[in-house]
């Protein structure tokens, strides 16, 4: 049997061994959420840039899309301009052709009224 001193030592033992596991936890525990709040502070770090990302990419497609309408209309301007071009280089050489003239001034028998013009500016006073 076991006397009284090895029972108190081993109850001892016991208490030393349990107290040095709970110091042993606290410190892992503390490790733990020390290093899980560094953690939760780089997410939300990340999460800021990952929305900042975000937008620009929606600000970027926005932006293609403008340029491509932006082009279309810049398509349609000089499609405008080289017509505009063609009927100014046509004018100065053209003296009263056909396709100039309209369907009614091409008719013998079409009619023009007589007398003054349209009002204008002379007599508006």
């Amino acid at each position: 049997m076991q006397t009284s001193a090895q029972s108190q030592l081993l109850w001892w033992l016991a208490l030393a061994t349990g107290a040095l596991v709970i110091i042993v936890v606290a410190t892992l525990l503390t490790l733990v959420l020390t290093e899980a709040s560094a953690i939760a502070e780089e997410a939300q770090i990340i999460s800021h840039k990952a929305r900042s990302v975000s937008l620009a990419t929606i600000k970027l497609l926005y932006a293609l899309r403008i340029n491509s309408a932006l082009t279309g209309v810049g398509d349609g301007a000089g499609a405008i301009l080289r017509q505009a071009g063609r009927v100014v280089v046509h004018v100065q050489s053209c003296p009263g052709c056909p396709n100039c003239r309209s369907p009614r001034e091409l008719q013998p028998s079409a009619v023009r009224p007589k007398g003054p013009g349209p009002p204008g500016p002379s007599s508006w006073t």
